[in-house]
């Protein structure tokens, strides 16, 4: 089994175990964009997989954002409703639910990375690393999400 299988599977296990998602269809659907990232390790060219990885990625990390918000009863105006302000609002509750350095670099890591990848005609990640720093920050952001 590869790293990042071996990853994965330890995330889905860290969604599965969690309380803070409450809504099943929720979770399933995190579950199965975590899953995607591993479905998609045989497509070709590289570039493309390494695209569909962070985009699975950011929706995974989106979808738990928005999921965390909601159970904390947090209200953002519709503007805000996106990974940037649904990681701004975890980091700024009265009682932080991720630290700010986490918002940080799930923001540098992750969202700007999937809006330049999804927004920009010919744009990839630039390799593997880039990916597996994507998938780093979505786990370490997670692991103190779901806690």
């Amino acid at each position: 089994m590869k790293a990042f299988e071996k990853q994965a599977k330890t995330l889905a296990l860290i969604v599965k175990s969690s309380t803070k998602i409450s809504n099943p269809a929720t979770q399933s659907a995190i579950l199965d964009e975590i899953n995607e990232t591993v479905r998609v390790a045989k497509i070709m060219p590289e570039r493309r997989k390494q695209l569909l990885r962070i985009m699975h990625l950011a929706r995974g990390l989106e979808t738990s954002a928005r999921a965390i918000v909601d159970a904390n009863g947090i209200v953002l105006s519709n503007d805000k409703k996106n990974l940037g302000g649904y990681l701004s609002a975890l980091a700024n509750h009265g009682t932080p639910i991720i630290p700010q350095n986490m918002k940080k670099e799930c923001y540098d890591r992750v969202a700007r990375l999937r809006n330049r990848v999804a927004h920009g005609a010919g744009q990839y990640p630039t390799g593997n690393l880039q990916v597996d720093s994507a998938f780093t920050s979505v786990y370490n952001c997670l692991s103190i999400m779901l806690r």
